[in-house]
């Protein structure tokens, strides 16, 4: 039965004459919030997982590209191996400053610093690649162990 009231429609049911709540009652909003969180505890662990893995492979990315711009610096300073004293900052360095004839080769510092925080280090000559690898220390922080990411 519907009773219009001052251009307002208002539902009431037939046995009561009271009007009908449209909203929703304290247990539906329960069992929606409890089946919210069930699907967030299942999916939250396999998102967290994938951005460890999406850092190690920014990290790799981020070597590679530094190993390019190494090799760029050396064309530019017609040498075929770095000297055992060269630093990555040298990458920043405009040609009147130490770096290469077409310096620099990076723009901003923060393209030497791994996802973690740590900056990448150079090791001439190279342990895994001959002449030198780019090494980032791994979410540990630390360089020389297993999760150490090289060029």
């Amino acid at each position: 039965m519907t009773k219009i009231r001052n251009n307002q429609r208002l539902l009431t049911s037939s046995r009561s004459r009271r009007p009908i709540r449209l909203g929703f009652t304290l247990i539906e909003i329960i069992v929606v919030v409890t089946i919210i969180a069930l699907l967030a505890g299942l999916i939250v662990p396999r998102i967290m997982g994938r951005v460890g893995d999406a850092r190690n492979n920014k990290a790799l990315a981020d070597a590679k590209s530094l190993e390019t711009q190494v090799t760029m610096y050396l064309l530019d300073i017609e040498q075929s191996r770095l000297d055992p004293d060269f630093e990555l900052e040298t990458l920043r360095r405009r040609a009147d400053d130490g770096g290469g004839r077409n310096g620099p080769y990076l723009q901003k510092d923060d393209n030497l610093i791994d996802p973690w925080g740590t900056p990448y280090q150079i090791v001439i000559p190279g342990e895994v690649n001959t002449d030198f690898d780019i090494i980032s220390a791994g979410e540990d922080k630390q360089f020389g162990n297993e999760d150490d990411i090289t060029n």
